[in-house]
């Protein structure tokens, strides 16, 4: 009788060590996941032979990669214009006028960084939570899936 107690004890532990694997697996991809739209390190995702791939973490892959295009386009973009402005307004030599375009220029800026940063949050919390959805805005334009 000892012998057939013993035997599902066996199986009830193999059945657990699978779990532990799968459970292991699951938060290894959100891991990735997650690095996804923390700046660059979406290369992770992208590059790691475990993961690259895995369909959800090429998914926020792509994701991360439009969030960092789209975040250093912009500020690129805005940099241009500021220093094209601020010449024009030097050239026409009005202080206030330099002064409230760099105000608006830093507003700019600062609401670019801000909008950034909530789009990694959505993202990240779309990653810890499973959900494969796409960032508001600019997620229709990933091209990596």
């Amino acid at each position: 009788m000892e012998n057939n107690q013993n035997v599902p004890t066996e199986e009830v532990k193999v059945e657990n060590n699978s779990q532990t694997t799968n459970v292991q697996n699951d938060s290894n991809t959100k891991l990735y996941k997650i690095l996804s739209y923390i700046g660059i390190l979406w290369l992770v995702g992208l590059i790691v032979p475990d993961v690259k791939d895995n369909k959800s973490v090429k998914f926020h892959v792509g994701q991360g990669i439009v969030l960092t295009i789209a975040g250093i386009g912009l500020n690129i973009v805005i940099g241009i214009l500021n220093v094209i402005i601020s010449i024009f307004v030097a050239l026409i030599d009005v202080y206030v006028l330099s002064i409230l375009v760099s105000a608006f220029f830093g507003i700019l800026y600062f609401a670019v960084s801000i909008g950034t940063l909530v789009l990694m949050i959505i993202g990240i919390m779309n990653a810890n939570n499973g959900k494969d959805e796409p960032l508001p805005v600019i997620g229709k334009f990933a091209f990596y899936k």
